[in-house]
């Protein structure tokens, strides 16, 4: 399922590519999964992530394009790359936030206009 966007991981540093492996992959799918450029079956997570495989690339390659990221290599999670998402992720964080903050006002207002007189 989908990770809301402020308990996303930390994105990883650069430097990521084709057999890399470990939790700073696992991140980086998260985070590309959340932001809709990795789209993967349930069981992807329990056995395939943390492997920078094909998905992976092309996910990367996708949102290089998308965002007109440059790298010396398409598909490789270069230091470009990692500003954009960064960028990106905080926007999504802050309008969330906002988000919030007005639906918890619009709550407040109602509350308030219903309450009984005394």
């Amino acid at each position: 399922s989908e990770v809301p966007v402020e308990a996303l991981p930390d994105l990883p540093e650069a430097g990521l590519g084709m057999g890399s492996t470990g939790d700073a992959v696992r991140r980086l799918q998260r985070v590309l999964a959340t932001l809709g450029y990795l789209n993967v079956r349930p069981w992807f997570w329990s056995c395939k992530a943390g492997t920078f495989e094909h998905k992976t690339q092309k996910a990367i390659a996708l949102y290089q394009v998308v965002h007109g990221v440059k790298c010396v290599e398409s598909g490789v999670y270069c230091e470009n790359t990692r500003k954009s998402m960064l960028s990106m992720v905080e926007t999504a964080k802050k309008e969330r936030a906002e988000h919030i903050r007005k639906t918890q006002e619009f709550l407040n207002r109602e509350a308030a206009l219903n309450k009984a007189p005394p």
